[in-house]
């Protein structure tokens, strides 16, 4: 292998390394994607160059930048996907298993720990230099599990992202089913190229048929991954939601063991029912 063949890694999406039918599925769409990846990854600096025309090397560079840049988007997201979902059932886990659902017990044990990595104001500390432990709720809200879920100081792609955000993905996966070897060879001149298929182990020539069925399929298949993939999205915001709906200083203790069996759903893509809550929402 040349040394100079990592270059081209990012023509390709990175797998997802995780044992869950949730990382399968976005592996799948990646796979799905490799050819809008592959004609739309930068070449050179300068590859609009090979185009004559200003105005298609203008079109060109549009089109095909911004299909690169959102397919990179859309791979970042798909793995802060599944590390999210990791953190949250790791505290969750914590937060029952150890402090007993107990949001003061979780927030004094934060504080204190965090105070000791990070150091702290004035009044963290006595005039020993010992850190103060008994302090009032307000100063408690900080170090909640709500806080830990979800940060409000820093920009997250899961937290943010919005199905409206992941629409473009449609356009994407499609490419790959309505990609044709015998059209692509039609533009170059090979009008009447013959494709076959492998059938009980012996090769058979496609009809056109054979291929406007493969078509079909195909585009059912890039269409219903497109839906999951939308239904994914609005499940973790409806997460999103009702964690933000959570008081910081209650112990929440029903509701996080709950989602934590719905973040191992999603894992498992067990959601029949995170879509009838959606679909209750939507009725609303």
């Amino acid at each position: 292998m040349s040394k100079y063949s990592s270059v081209k890694k990012y023509e390709f999406f990175e797998q997802i390394e995780h044992d869950s039918t949730l990382a399968f599925f976005f592996n799948k769409v990646f796979k799905n994607m490799d050819l809008a990846r592959i004609i739309s990854s930068p070449k050179s600096f300068n590859e609009s160059s090979y185009l004559k025309s200003r105005k298609k090397r203008k079109k060109y560079n549009n089109d095909t930048y911004k299909m690169f840049y959102q397919t990179c988007l859309f791979e970042m997201y798909a793995h802060a996907v599944i590390k999210k979902l990791e953190d949250w059932q790791k505290i969750i886990h914590e937060y029952l298993s150890e402090f007993n659902g107990s949001w003061e017990y979780y927030a004094r044990s934060k504080r204190i720990d965090m105070i000791n990595k990070y150091g702290g104001d004035d009044d963290d500390y006595d005039d020993n230099g010992n850190i103060v432990k008994n302090v009032p709720d307000d100063k408690l809200l900080s170090y909640s599990i709500i806080l830990d879920l979800i940060p409000d100081d820093w920009r997250d792609i899961v937290i943010e992202t919005k199905p409206d955000d992941l629409e473009y993905i449609s356009r994407y996966i499609s490419l790959n089913s309505s990609f044709s070897i015998k059209d692509m060879a039609k533009s170059i001149g090979f009008e009447n190229l013959k494709t076959y298929r492998m059938q009980n182990g012996v090769m058979v020539e496609n009809t056109e048929d054979d291929e406007l069925l493969h078509s079909i399929e195909n585009t059912t298949k890039s269409e219903n991954a497109t839906v999951m993939l939308l239904t994914i999205c609005m499940i973790i915001n409806q997460f999103v939601k009702e964690i933000n709906t959570l008081q910081k200083d209650e112990d929440n203790k029903e509701f996080l063991s709950v989602l934590l069996s719905r973040i191992q759903n999603l894992f498992d893509m067990d959601i029949k029912s995170e879509i009838t809550k959606l679909q209750i929402e939507l009725e609303k």
